[in-house]
């Protein structure tokens, strides 16, 4: 049945911390490696000069005449010429040619690493499909690592020109085909389609390669219509339910869909309040066991799951008959 309630929509990334690139320093003037204005390992900012370089050129012959008109040629004039190359990025820098070593316009010059952290995760297609815009801030939490914080500024990337392995088929998911991923599930065996980041901030203490979970909430409703994701054949924007009608074949229904928590689905129109609908996608109902969730509720290690033995005599403190027995 569709009734209406409220919805939150949270994605859990698994991520890891990595070194944020080097940004390639590209020769814009070409020459002959004069001299390096920093050294190795000096921090710059975008617009310092990094490199001077020098090349030779050679004026165009000329003519000139007397004053009787006699034309006299003048052999073209050697002059050097100097040009600087400067940074692209903020960061330290590390040189990749040598002095006197002659240099093209494009060439690689070294690179300059901005010295960051950034925390870094995958992104599913489904997980992209669930991301209906990019948060402002996700919440990092690094174990062992310092208490979770807070980072801005996300960025979706796609992904590498490496070509992936075709990752293996993922298991049926509990509610049907239908239903999305489960909350913070990252690892459905889809390949990445894309990476998403946000930079450490400085005064956190992080290391390279340490695993990191990103946490994302997307959004909230209140007092929306509300179908279980097993009951919705479609999993973004656009959908179908089928509608139970008296005396007749359930009907296909198109609906909107909106917010999901992985077992509900905001249906934004397409039904109304009190519609009765199958739970289950036609053709992938499943018998549930009414009991399978309630093993340890309320008990520790599910011992209320469980029947007790018989209680042996020889284990009671209560005293024995005059037989002993």
């Amino acid at each position: 049945m569709a009734n209406v309630g409220d919805i939150s929509q949270d994605l859990t990334l698994d991520g890891s911390v990595v070194v944020d690139p080097a940004t390639e320093i590209k020769a814009t003037a070409a020459g002959k490696v004069a001299r390096f204005e920093v050294s190795e390992g000096d921090y710059v900012e975008v617009g310092a000069p990094l490199i001077t370089v020098t090349r030779e050129e050679t004026t165009e012959p000329s003519e000139q005449r007397d004053e009787e008109g006699n034309a006299t040629s003048v052999p073209g004039q050697t002059r050097t010429v100097y040009g600087t190359i400067y940074a692209n990025a903020n960061g330290k820098v590390k040189f990749s040619v040598l002095e006197g070593q002659e240099l093209s316009i494009g060439a690689s010059a070294g690179s300059i690493s901005p010295g960051t952290l950034s925390i870094q995760a995958s992104l599913t297609p489904a997980q992209r499909y669930r991301m209906t815009a990019v948060p402002e801030s996700a919440t990092i939490t690094v174990t062992p690592g310092p208490a979770p914080f807070d980072c801005h500024d996300l960025k979706i990337a796609s992904p590498s020109e490496e070509r992936q392995a075709p990752a293996p088929a993922p298991a049926p998911a509990p509610g049907g085909a239908g239903a999305p991923p489960a909350p913070g599930d990252n690892a459905s065996g889809q390949a990445a389609s894309a990476t998403i980041s946000c930079g450490v901030p400085g005064e956190i203490t992080v290391y390279p390669g340490m695993a990191a979970k990103m946490a994302m909430h997307m959004g909230d409703a209140s007092g929306v219509l509300l179908v279980p994701t097993t009951a919705v054949k479609g999993d973004y924007e656009s959908g179908a339910v089928w509608k139970i009608v008296p005396g007749q074949e359930p009907q296909r229904t198109q609906v909107s869909l909106g917010l999901s928590d992985g077992f509900m689905v905001e249906v934004k129109s397409g039904l109304q309040a009190g519609d009765e609908i199958l739970e289950f996608i036609p053709g992938q109902e499943k018998e549930l066991d009414p009991f399978a969730n309630l093993d340890g509720l309320g008990t520790e290690e599910g011992e209320g799951s469980k029947e007790e033995a018989p209680a042996d005599p020889a284990d009671s403190d209560a005293p024995l008959d005059s037989e002993g027995q």
